[in-house]
């Protein structure tokens, strides 16, 4: 294709994205959300209402891409269309597109064609830099998130700041070149039923032997023990079997976790409630001291 079409292209597509039908928008409705994004830092903060009814409540901060070159431009907008699928610069596409801005939308990292298995991996991975034509480009759980609670109208500020924000910048679990292209399609975090990523089984690291006193709490018991998800996500660790923390014995327990897909892992453990030990007295009796009283009668 040759530049000349390319640029013709490129034009018609932002002035399609400009003269979208945009709806009226009551400034003064308010919704459930605002919406901020910290340029500098490739970062999005949500907010929900406080008592007074002031977004200052953080409720989920979401790592993205922004503009190159300060392309997506600061102010304070509303947002006013969603797609499923949205065609984009360079004949690329996104999943869960909101528009707040013309050609300026929250959407996934972009595709080759409309289908959930061709990611372009490598833009993925810039997740957390600049590096979209204008866009706010986020993971698809984070783009679903967006685009399945965030209504019509919801305000969005975007803004520079060297603090990322209330709930700092959460880490992006990184498309390794090594892994197989089956997995380098997908956006690890899609809940699509066909992503191959949803079949990787959580890690459980556990000692195969565990020693607490008696009147410890489960806590105690899991203290030594880490699950993770496959993109290094910590996951609550449960234990099931027939024990008492009260009762000294040994105990066959199991510790189990699961992660978002609904894949658990399970490691047999052997708990020992021991009684506490009552240190040993190795000082001497003291002597009683002389007196010169004379207490005879």
């Amino acid at each position: 294709m040759s530049k000349k079409i390319t640029t013709v292209l490129l034009i018609l597509t932002f002035l399609v994205g400009l003269l979208a039908p945009m709806k009226t928008i009551d400034a003064a409705k308010t919704t459930a959300y605002t919406i901020k994004v910290n340029r500098k830092k490739n970062v999005v903060t949500v907010y929900k209402k406080d008592k007074k009814g002031a977004y200052t409540v953080p409720v989920k901060a979401m790592t993205c891409s922004v503009g190159k070159n300060n392309n997506t431009p600061k102010g304070t907008f509303r947002i006013y269309g969603k797609y499923r699928w949205r065609p984009l610069f360079y004949g690329v596409y996104g999943q869960y597109a909101v528009r707040f801005n013309g050609s300026i939308l929250f959407h996934s990292v972009t595709y080759t064609k409309k289908s959930p298995s061709a990611l372009q991996w490598k833009e993925y991975n810039k997740l957390g830099s600049a590096a979209s034509h204008g866009c706010v480009r986020l993971t698809v759980e984070d783009a679903k998130w967006i685009y399945q609670h965030c209504a019509m109208n919801t305000r969005v500020i975007v803004y520079d700041s060297s603090h990322p924000g209330p709930l700092g910048k959460p880490d992006i679990f990184k498309i390794s070149k090594k892994v197989s292209s089956k997995y380098k399609g997908w956006d690890p975090t899609d809940p699509n039923q066909r992503n191959p990523w949803r079949s990787i089984k959580p890690t459980l690291t556990v000692n195969p032997q565990v020693s607490v006193e008696v009147n410890s709490s489960p806590e105690d018991v899991k203290k030594d023990m880490k699950a993770t998800d496959f993109m290094g996500k910590e996951l609550d660790i449960k234990i099931a079997g027939t024990y008492d923390l009260m009762v000294a014995g040994t105990y066959e327990i199991t510790a189990m976790a699961t992660d978002g897909y609904g894949n658990t892992v399970k490691k047999k453990v052997v708990l020992e409630v021991k009684e506490p030990e009552v240190p040993e007295n190795t000082e001497e009796p003291e002597e009683p001291e002389e007196t010169d009283i004379d207490l005879s009668t």
